[in-house]
């Protein structure tokens, strides 16, 4: 099945407001005032650096990029505070929603400029509250770390009688079409916190925890966190290494792919989300 979402058309987009791709994730507020909301429903057209763009039709706010459409939310105007919140939101198969829309308000070309550093933090903190990264494990794990409630694995592409028979029993939870390697093994029926194992073979090296602020230890074990330098050491930084201040990255880097923070004992990597705001 085809899992892009495409809409050219007025007609289109009206077809891609039931479509049965979209999934309902818990809201993440992001207040605006009236001169705000006019500016953010009139949106601004995408180049090379900016790809995501806001698109308002039919009340609902759209992020779309490449003609995709991967994100959809709704503003609606509070009496008592005279502000416009997010009342509901929906993503699709391609990711979370939340962080293209705050590739939008952090990059978007809103003119005037609309959002301030301290209202992109905001957003951030609150994003953080209900957006659960999975956690890293090396065995199956029984009970939620946050809620304590019994754990059940994700089925992913179910398809067999077997299957379809433990999800409808509540014994193994359906995971979504598309899989790729930061979905959870592991769920918490309750909350929706996700496990991952990471040792296994083709997680291996592949999970990060991101993390708002950086861990003075590491989750997984409990060892000391490092800073990790990329680029090419000069001797100061040669003798931080052996002295186990810093670890060394190597000289290339993609900033948007590569850890940031590793743990000198197991060497969990953590990845900060949006470091450049910080």
């Amino acid at each position: 099945m085809d899992l892009r979402i495409e809409a050219r058309t007025n007609e289109e987009i009206a077809k891609v407001a039931k479509n049965r791709l979209w999934f309902k994730r818990e809201t993440v507020d992001f207040p605006l005032t009236d001169e705000q909301y006019e500016i953010f429903k009139k949106g601004y057209a995408p180049d090379w650096d900016c790809r995501f763009a806001p698109v308002f039709m039919d009340g609902w706010f759209y992020i779309t990029r490449s003609g995709i459409w991967l994100f959809k939310f709704k503003y609606e105007k509070n009496k008592k505070d005279g502000l416009w919140h997010i009342t509901a939101n929906y993503d699709t198969l391609f990711g979370s929603g939340f962080g293209f829309l705050l590739t939008v308000i952090y990059e978007g070309y809103f003119e005037p400029r609309i959002f301030s550093e301290r209202d992109i933090k905001r957003y951030i903190s609150a994003m953080h509250e209900v957006v659960q990264v999975p956690r890293g494990v090396t065995e199956n794990p029984q009970y939620c770390e946050v809620c304590h409630s019994k754990l059940r694995p994700v089925i992913y592409n179910p398809g067999t009688s077997e299957d379809w028979a433990k999800i409808r029993n509540g014994r193994a939870i359906e995971g979504r079409e598309y899989w790729d390697e930061n979905a959870a093994d592991w769920e918490c029926p309750k909350c929706g916190q996700g496990y991952k194992d990471i040792a296994d073979e083709w997680n291996a090296h592949r999970f990060e925890e991101v993390y708002g602020r950086k861990p003075k230890v590491c989750k997984m074990c409990g060892g000391p966190v490092l800073p990790i330098v990329y680029g090419f050491p000069d001797s100061e930084l040669q003798k931080k290494a052996e002295q186990g201040e810093v670890i060394l990255g190597g000289c290339c880097i993609d900033s948007r792919e590569e850890r940031d923070c590793e743990c000198a004992w197991c060497h969990q990597g953590y990845k900060k989300f949006l470091t450049e705001l910080y």
